[in-house]
């Protein structure tokens, strides 16, 4: 049984891009607004 996993990375391993944490931050903002502020107005 091979237990090494030298070519495996996981997620929280992988760096990311400032455009994938704008486009986090967009959908957390659009969600934030669904869920808090539309309720409001209807």
């Amino acid at each position: 049984m091979d237990t090494t996993h030298e070519g495996r990375t996981t997620s929280p391993m992988q760096p990311f891009t400032t455009k994938q944490v704008a486009y986090g931050a967009v959908a957390f903002a659009v969600g934030a607004i669904i869920t808090f502020v539309l309720p409001f107005l209807g």
